[in-house]
């Protein structure tokens, strides 16, 4: 392994390179066109959003999405217990 190498390592293991990301030619690829899309989390989805980018508030807003459809959930089951 090359010094060079073993210096990319070190720091890749230190923590002080922290990923990769690549940046792709689109025209160079022949993808001929651009999509605009929006994206809406709720619950379970939001909450790991959260968590994995350490937005607080991301995650807490995906609790309380599930704690209101738990509590709808529940509602409909009292309904439909007394439909019977």
């Amino acid at each position: 392994m090359s010094p060079c190498h073993r210096r990319l390592r070190a720091l890749e293991n230190s923590g002080a390179i922290s990923g990769y990301r690549v940046q792709l030619d689109a025209h160079a690829l022949g993808l001929t066109f651009e999509a605009l899309v929006f994206v809406t989390m709720r619950g379970t989805a939001k909450e790991a959003a959260g968590k994995l980018t350490g937005d607080d508030s991301t995650k807490n807003e995906g609790k309380l999405d599930q704690a209101k459809s738990s509590l709808k959930d529940a509602g409909e089951k009292v309904k439909d217990a007394f439909k019977n």
